[in-house]
């Protein structure tokens, strides 16, 4: 390690302490020789060390032939692995990062914030003023209440027996899987309990409005 080191260090014409050789972010400028050589090492220890096992020799022989049509020798793969450059490395990281990253998420993305929470506020956003008055006073007029201590709604809805009441529930189900948007609630015989907020926006959205105004028409059904 200390004569790769040297040798680096070297090319620069200077001899850098370890302290700055030690680097536990990327900068801006990519990755260093040092680094490179380092991931071309491991790189080449866990080739030789996967080869050396006949099962894997197979698989690889088998995936390179419908890849490329011909079987690569292990000393060709090392001669590719060495030819790689910090610039190599830069241009291909450019390459992947000239667009926006895509971030896929399902159930609560509470804890993915830190990946765009200006995507996640702009997607799903709390109803405004003008939105409560003509879409919440209607659904507070029905009989859904606002929860204390959260921007929520809530009902209770009572079926002639369970069987009822889990037909009622399968059918919410179904559309709040089609809506992505899934209610809280609670069941005891042929009473279900629904509070409805949206985790996205830590409030009342448009899709609470849409999920409340099936489950009324539901309720209607089974009731």
């Amino acid at each position: 390690m200390a004569t790769e080191i040297e040798a680096v260090a070297a090319g620069s014409g200077r001899l850098s302490s370890r302290s700055a050789m030690r680097r536990p972010y990327a900068s801006q400028e990519g990755a260093t020789p040092l680094e490179v050589r380092r991931a071309k090492n491991q790189l080449k220890s866990n080739l030789l060390m996967n080869l050396e096992s006949r099962m894997v020799q197979l698989e690889d022989l088998g995936r390179q032939i419908q890849v490329s049509g011909r079987k690569v020798p292990a000393e060709a793969m090392i001669q590719h692995i060495e030819s790689i450059t910090p610039d190599d490395i830069r241009k291909g990281a450019a390459g992947l990062l000239a667009n926006p990253a895509t971030v896929l998420a399902q159930g609560y993305i509470d804890g993915i914030s830190q990946f765009g929470p200006q995507h996640f506020s702009t997607m799903i956003a709390k109803l405004t003023s003008d939105e409560r008055a003509q879409k919440l006073e209607p659904l507070l007029g029905s009989g859904w209440k606002m929860q204390t201590g959260r921007d929520a709604v809530a009902k209770s809805f009572t079926f002639s027996d369970f069987n009822s009441a889990f037909a009622f529930m399968a059918s919410v189900a179904l559309q709040a899987e089609k809506m992505d948007h899934h209610p809280e609630w609670f069941n005891v015989y042929n009473r279900v309990d629904i509070t409805l907020s949206t985790h996205d926006c830590q409030g009342l959205s448009s899709r609470d409005i849409a999920l409340a105004t099936h489950i009324d028409q539901a309720a209607r059904h089974f009731q």
